[in-house]
């Protein structure tokens, strides 16, 4: 039941892109295969998650008949994708050449993804925050049949994203099966490796160690298949953020096209819709178009793409809708947003912990083989390649440096000021850095391409 669910959430996704392309909001021939797929199966989850939260929003109950529309919309996409494959003049069948090792690698990702996704399905809840917030909120939204149905933990301030997504399960079921939305983040983190293949092959980036690094993280990075494949949001937050971050590049600095635009705005809408850190963390963003104006107008790099300033502010006023929607929403429905202790609880400056803090972050950073292993590629593809790149390239992997930087220095915030005591420890900082590692990734990936001119699909 829960392969038919996400089914029926994604080819939903799949008419919304239709509508958006139909009316050029974005315009799909500028995607390629990996990211159309990918982007119209997250638009999905997306949509039919706003879907439901503007029915709570004007008190209809939650039953199955709120899956009535959305098999109308599928069955709808499906009556005229049939009838365009009808239409469909055949092509001519081109004869490749098969990359055996390319093969073998994704053969071998498919083998390992399915086990930890079948791993997530056979195991209930197993993890604190899984019980204290995703995994409650998603009961307490299915058992009141509405938005508000909550039991006064303070953790409603969540955003409902994918309370929503796991209480809708249950509404479709008519039961709660906690073990299968487990594998909802696992397979929301498979359309992000499929959307970071799609904006590799634009850039050229070599799809054997694409797999080869994504199957190194999957199996070495500390505790990661712990919260990739479980309740637990941190994978999903980092999907949404990692793909925003990365079309507003395309978008600077390559193609100034309404789909990169658009795509990078729905994803970092998507980002303040999945978890709080959302909306303080546009910050980098607006940062970044800042820099692209002052490189642009002060610097010798020679960028071709030339943004006009009213699209940066329609960008940047769109990017915090739905961040600033859920704050609203929270306010409007007094919901009980104090929490009475730990993380959160209160909000003061701790710089005494500093030192203690510090050293934690290093050791969990710098005992992490998967980040000392990309951060010494990277600064060894650096020193060989630099001279190579373009200085579009260049912008675009020192902007990523800086990304992940400003997430640490985020984070490093976060532990002083809202964390309380967990900032003596660092509690759970590599699993918050998950949101910068696939940005890190693809820059390191990008560095170690060292072909002068690109040509971007």
């Amino acid at each position: 039941m829960i392969l038919l669910y996400l089914l029926l959430i994604i080819l939903f996704g799949f008419f919304i892109n239709a509508v958006l392309n139909k009316y050029h909001f974005i315009n799909n021939y500028e995607l390629n295969t990996p990211e159309f797929l990918s982007f119209s199966s997250l638009l999905g989850f997306i949509s039919f998650s706003l879907y439901v939260f503007i029915l709570g929003i004007v008190r209809i109950k939650f039953s199955f008949g709120l899956f009535i529309p959305i098999i109308f919309c599928d069955c709808l996409y499906l009556f005229f994708q049939l009838k365009k494959i009808k239409d469909r003049k055949p092509k001519k069948k081109t004869v490749k050449s098969i990359d055996y090792k390319f093969l073998f690698l994704t053969i071998a990702f498919s083998i390992l993804f399915l086990y930890f996704l079948s791993y997530a399905y056979f195991h209930t809840l197993l993890y604190p925050d899984e019980f204290s917030v995703w995994a409650l909120n998603a009961k307490n939204i299915f058992l009141g049949k509405k938005l508000t149905f909550f039991i006064n933990t303070g953790l409603e301030i969540y955003p409902d994203f994918l309370p929503i997504i796991y209480s809708s399960f249950y509404i479709f079921i008519g039961k709660i099966m906690e073990n299968a939305i487990r594998i909802i983040p696992g397979i929301l983190f498979l359309f992000l490796i499929i959307n970071l293949l799609g904006l590799g092959m634009k850039h050229k980036i070599n799809k054997t160690l694409f797999f080869l690094f994504i199957i190194f993280i999957m199996l070495q990075y500390t505790g990661f298949n712990d919260y990739t494949f479980s309740s637990y949001g941190d994978l999903v937050f980092s999907c949404f953020y990692t793909l925003g971050i990365l079309y507003m590049f395309e978008w600077l600095l390559y193609e100034d096209c309404k789909t990169n635009m658009i795509v990078s705005i729905i994803y970092m809408n998507a980002a303040c819709w999945t978890k709080t850190d959302g909306l303080p963390m546009l910050a980098f963003n607006f940062g970044i178009i800042i820099l692209y104006y002052l490189i642009k107008k002060y610097s010798k790099f020679k960028i071709k793409n030339s943004i006009h300033w009213k699209k940066s502010l329609l960008y940047s006023l769109s990017i915090p809708f739905m961040g600033i929607v859920w704050k609203l929403y929270t306010s409007l429905a007094h919901f009980p947003t104090d929490l009475a202790a730990g993380a959160g609880a209160s909000f003061e400056f701790n710089i005494q912990w500093l030192h203690p803090l510090l050293e934690n972050m290093a050791k969990q950073q710098f005992t992490d083989i998967v980040w000392v292993t990309f951060l010494t590629i990277l600064l060894f593809a650096l020193l060989l390649n630099w001279n190579q790149y373009t200085d579009a390239k260049k912008v675009y992997i020192v902007f990523g440096i800086l990304c992940t930087l400003f997430t640490i220095f985020f984070m490093l915030l976060c532990y002083l000021v809202v964390f309380s005591g967990e900032a003596l420890i660092a509690a759970s900082y590599i699993r918050y850095l998950t949101r910068a590692i696939f940005i890190f990734m693809f820059i390191t990936l990008y560095a170690l391409e060292n072909k002068k001119e690109e040509k971007i699909l």
